[in-house]
């Protein structure tokens, strides 16, 4: 089993978190850059913190009160929140975003945007099974991640604007 912290001197796990993390998250990255104006800072980002297994439990009414990811000093390297959820739940959990979006946790479904106060969310308790959802967060300095980051190095550019 390796660690966060081993990454920074193993080029194997980086590449291996590029594989598993980073290639499949590209095309969306790429798809949500091309919605966003003034894109060309995301090609800015280098770190990713490293991503969260995070479960909701229907039985206890577990949920997250509304918030903005990038809130405080040790946060504001956070610039794009991602979800992803990891099963299908019917009744309850949902991200609720402070202007009206609702999004349903759907088995496979990403949901990306920045991680500023602009974008406050809260996730609801599910109410018909658990919730299990992986969270990262990408970024531009590593000193300003409430958690471990991992850094992408230059040979796996996150994300490459054309200009």
């Amino acid at each position: 089993m390796w660690s966060p912290h081993q990454l920074k001197e193993d080029d194997s796990k980086k590449e291996l978190v590029h594989e598993l993390c980073m290639r499949p998250l590209q095309g969306y990255l790429k798809k949500y850059a091309s919605s966003v104006k003034n894109n060309d800072l995301l090609c800015h980002l280098t770190h990713m913190e490293v991503p969260q297994l995070v479960k909701y439990e229907s039985k206890s009414n577990e949920h997250f009160i509304e918030h903005a990811d990038n809130w405080n000093v040790k946060s504001t390297g956070r610039q794009l929140s991602v979800v992803v959820y990891l099963n299908d739940v019917e009744k309850g959990g949902e991200l609720v975003f402070n202007n009206g979006t609702i999004v349903q946790p759907k088995q496979g479904r990403m949901v990306m945007f920045p991680s500023f106060f602009t974008h406050r969310h809260q996730a609801k308790p599910p109410e018909s099974g658990n919730k299990y959802a992986l969270v990262t967060w990408f970024g531009f300095n590593e000193g300003s991640f409430p958690n471990d980051p991992v850094y992408l190095y230059e040979s796996f550019p996150l994300l490459e604007v054309d200009t």
